[in-house]
């Protein structure tokens, strides 16, 4: 008797995990959606209340837009490139830091790792707000569009920009997944 109400039990448990890990997924998931069917939209669906989910009919012309209203070629190429150099940069400069810090001597030693030490726990979060002030000084942020926004427009050049996050996943699903079963607690 008592071996069956336990093993009720286990299985009440599971259904209560799956549902609290689907409904999780759901609202992972829906951000996406959300956006991937906006994309589609007309401006007057998207602003639409109370909130048109499905559109009436797929504008395949957003993507066309957002994609001629910014070079994204050129900016995956630019941003390709400075994750090369930063990455360069960090693995050249880490290890010499590293090295003076573990084998050599030197007065102010422990004042430099600290420092080093702060700035690696900084948020990078922190530098939004003057990165922002300063390229308003060098009148670079206009204020175009403030009153009105294309969402589907903005949707659309959003999937753009998340495309190669999106094909490099895909493509090392398999070693990601692999790195992060490796680094857990078995």
């Amino acid at each position: 008797m008592k071996n069956s109400s336990l093993e009720s039990s286990r299985k009440r448990m599971t259904v209560l995990t799956y549902i609290a890990l689907i409904l999780g997924a759901i609202i992972m998931v829906f951000p996406f959606l959300w956006m991937i069917l906006t994309s589609f939209k007309t401006v007057a669906e998207s602003n639409a209340v109370p909130p048109v989910i499905f559109p009436s009919t797929f504008r395949w012309e957003n993507f066309q837009e957002a994609a001629a209203s910014l070079p994204f070629l050129k900016l995956y190429l630019n941003t390709g490139l400075m994750i090369l150099f930063r990455v360069i940069c960090a693995v050249a400069f880490s290890s010499m830091a590293g090295y003076a810090f573990a084998m050599l001597e030197f007065r102010g030693k422990k004042l430099l790792f600290g420092i080093v030490l702060v700035q690696m726990s900084l948020p990078s979060q922190i530098f939004i707000i003057p990165q922002y002030q300063m390229v308003a000084k060098m009148g670079l942020a206009t204020l175009r569009g403030q009153f009105s926004t294309n969402f589907p427009i903005l949707m659309a050049g959003s999937l753009l920009a998340m495309l190669p996050m999106v094909i490099l996943y895909l493509i090392f699903q398999k070693q990601f997944i692999e790195g992060i079963a490796s680094t857990g607690g078995k």
